[in-house]
């Protein structure tokens, strides 16, 4: 009987947990598409709060100067 020597799945730990038991020879990769789905599902909010920082501190530093032009002239 011929068996895969290579399964490419989701991270679902059920399925790799069966794959293991039943093809213990046969080597595991992760979906490079569910990986990167993971990855910017973790890293979306993150970036969001540095971006909304960034525009904060920037907005801030541009009324300081705005302000400190009308108050030179």
């Amino acid at each position: 009987m011929l068996y895969p020597e290579t399964v490419v799945t989701d991270t679902n730990s059920a399925e790799i947990k069966i794959l293991k038991r039943i093809f213990s020879n046969t080597n595991h990769i992760p979906c490079i598409f569910h990986v990167n789905n993971n990855i910017l599902s973790k890293i979306k909010p993150k970036i969001k709060v540095e971006f909304n920082r960034e525009n904060r501190y920037n907005s801030d530093d541009e009324k300081e100067e705005k302000e400190e032009e009308e108050n030179n002239i």
